[in-house]
């Protein structure tokens, strides 16, 4: 049974109640709940400025707001007595000026002062993670970073990481509020040109194959890479490189050889070379198109069946053979050649043996302005002739000369000749290097007989011609 308690107040004792609320409610300052305080005390007055022992150190910032107060003994207990209100206007280290907006009575040095920030929170999170994280000018961390007791309203958020675009924001905190920042990095990229001295080689950035020089990146992320170049036979080379957001850089190496161990080995039995294909003509040991006492001739005349077998030092074997003769040109297929496998034929001048023309596979013209062989002859040939031209290719420009250097008999595999020597030098305009190749002419077999080149770098290309030697040939 649920008992009734009747209070019953009399008019005096209502009064006394009503009057002790009033006075608590005018003398004690209230607290405050999810708020942080910080408490100092008055240093100095000059008027209604008075500096206060609290500054950038505690926190405070330009227009906070404070109270200031001091503790009277109230039936023994302290309680804390509103003198004034005040504002910062100037923050130091470790104190700060501000202005009385009101008061009770006159503030003396030695009061208390109470200031109270209200809170919230900050959470900010990148893709990708790891980016460092500054507020209000000052770092913070690196996401992902949660921050409590931040201070209610207005921060900028700057965020930064290598190789992104910066990203900054402004954040507005509420009290009891937990903020959140979640932003999607964007790369900032660059381009990184790397050439090479011979080409080919592969290229590696940051440990990743890439592809093989000459080689072009358009969308490096931007930052320091570590490139680096192998290639066989040559020693690898590595470099760090930075890249520029929105700028290109260009790295150029020319790779050193390996040095190569000689092995002396014992001399081997010479076998006579073993020729294979057409059987090769009875053809008179001195001809008529050559004045050897005044050491020059004129340009060969082929025949349609007219056939040359070449094998280079690889063991590729290919044949040059005559397919048509026209007015003013022989025309010359090309089947097996090494790096001519788009071409079907060459178009040869009668009279120099200059190179016209070139046709496809579909038998498609086109001319020969950008070959770098295509004056391989020039005849008539006679002992000291030189003649030069310039090939204007945009990507390998470079200029041909040559020179009749004299007379030679050689020994291949398919027979011992007498031959013209022409030396004939190719120079990389673009570069300034340069690279040579000697072949020899026998107008007993109306064709090169041999041909050798430079052992360097300069043609170390597999779209390069490569030393090789006749090893038969059929003449109608």
């Amino acid at each position: 049974m649920r008992r009734k308690i009747k209070l019953s107040l009399s008019k005096q004792s209502c009064t006394g109640i009503v009057a002790f609320l009033v006075f608590s409610f005018l003398l004690v300052i209230p607290f405050y709940s999810e708020a942080v305080v910080v408490k100092g005390k008055v240093t100095a007055i000059r008027g209604n400025v008075i500096e206060i022992d609290l500054g950038a150190e505690k926190g405070i910032q330009s227009g906070d707001s404070g109270k200031i107060y001091y503790n009277a003994l109230i039936e023994g207990k302290e309680k804390p007595i509103y003198i004034a209100k005040f504002k910062i206007t100037q923050i130091l280290e470790k104190s700060s000026m501000a202005q009385i907006e009101e008061k009770t009575v006159d503030v003396r040095i030695g009061y208390l002062v109470e200031i109270v920030f209200k809170e919230g929170a900050l959470e900010v999170r990148t893709e990708p993670s790891g980016a460092k994280v500054y507020v209000d000018g000052k770092e913070v961390g690196q996401t992902p970073v949660d921050l409590s007791n931040m201070r209610v309203g207005g921060h900028m958020v700057r965020i930064i990481k290598e190789g992104y675009e910066p990203h900054e924001e402004q954040v507005k905190v509420g009290e009891g509020e937990k903020k959140k920042v979640s932003v999607s990095l964007k790369k900032t990229v660059g381009a990184l040109l790397v050439n090479t001295d011979p080409p080919g080689a592969t290229i590696l950035i940051d440990g990743n194959p890439v592809g093989v020089s000459p080689y072009e990146g358009k969308a490096i992320p931007s930052g320091t890479h570590r490139v680096k170049v192998t290639k066989e036979d040559y020693e690898p080379w590595e470099k760090d490189v930075v890249v520029e957001a929105g700028r290109g850089i260009e790295v150029f190496t020319a790779l050193r050889e390996k040095k190569k161990e000689v092995v002396a080995l014992p001399p081997a039995k010479t076998l006579p070379p073993k020729v294979t294909g057409p059987k090769v003509a009875e053809v008179p040991k001195t001809s008529q198109e050559v004045d050897w006492a005044k050491k020059s001739c004129e340009a060969p005349v082929w025949k349609i069946g007219d056939s040359w077998t070449y094998k280079n030092f690889k063991g590729d074997i290919w044949v040059h053979k005559v397919i048509d003769s026209k007015e003013n040109v022989f025309i010359l297929d090309t089947p097996g050649a090494p790096g001519a496998s788009y071409i079907k034929a060459f178009a040869y001048d009668k009279k120099t043996l200059n190179m016209v023309f070139r046709m496809d596979k579909d038998g498609k013209r086109f001319e020969v302005t950008n070959d770098s062989f295509k004056n391989f002859f020039n005849f008539p040939l006679e002992v000291g002739k030189k003649w030069t031209y310039k090939i204007s290719r945009q990507e390998y420009p470079t200029q041909n000369d040559f020179l009749v250097e004299g007379v030679e008999e050689v020994e291949t595999a398919a027979g011992k000749f007498m031959t013209y020597r022409v030396y004939y030098k190719q120079t990389a305009l673009h570069i300034s290097k340069t690279g040579w190749v000697r072949y020899w002419y026998s107008p007993e077999v109306k064709f090169w007989v041999k041909r050798e080149f430079e052992k360097s770098s300069f043609w170390d290309s597999p779209v390069w011609p490569k030393p090789a030697g006749l090893i038969s040939y059929s003449l109608k």
